[in-house]
């Protein structure tokens, strides 16, 4: 069994990692790391800035994700900056600019490192956002209540389960299927 590192500190994140590489020979451990996420031009610059900082600090394989939501009319918007979006507008004011059926796009970039340096990995999860009074909004996850994936008539907050994250668990499935080649 292989061990390697999620730098995370949030849990749903390591149990779906984990999920992910339960038919492995990878173990995924849990790794606190404070990251440094520099507002960079792209979401790209920002994983690889984290896999540097990581595999500096433990030289061990590692893996750490960046998640970031993209309005199709607005380029590399919300993009790096969703956190700081959401969290000056709020979720309700964020409604108020948007186009009823707004087409948008979760995209996870999950990036590893080991010694032979770094690898980056994406999903994408399209929809479109809703102005229909979101209900209850999660905190930890709030464009999930106006999110509506594609071929679904219900917000990701209202569907749960596996699609909810389903971008992450594509760059995580990607990442398993390289993992697994290199340690044939």
């Amino acid at each position: 069994m292989i061990s390697i590192y999620f730098v995370t500190s949030n849990y749903n994140k390591l149990n779906e990692a984990k999920n992910a590489f339960k038919k492995s020979n990878f173990k995924v451990k849990k790794l606190d790391l404070e990251l440094p996420e520099n507002q960079h031009e792209s979401q790209d610059q920002i994983i690889l800035q984290k896999l540097k900082y990581a595999w500096k600090s433990i030289k061990s394989p590692l893996f750490v994700d960046d998640t970031a939501i993209y309005f199709e009319r607005f380029p590399n918007f919300p993009g790096i900056i969703t956190k700081q979006f959401v969290s000056g507008l709020g979720i309700k004011n964020i409604q108020k600019i948007i186009r009823e059926k707004e087409p948008a796009y979760f995209r996870t970039l999950v990036g590893y490192a080991d010694s032979n340096g770094f690898k980056i990995f994406e999903g994408v999860l399209k929809g479109r956002l809703t102005k229909k009074n979101p209900g209850k909004i999660n905190p930890l996850a709030q464009f999930s209540s106006i999110f509506i994936p594609d071929k679904h008539s219900r917000t990701l907050e209202e569907i749960g389960g596996d699609i909810v994250s389903s971008h992450r668990r594509k760059a995580l499935q990607k990442l398993k299927v390289y993992l697994d080649y290199k340690y044939k």
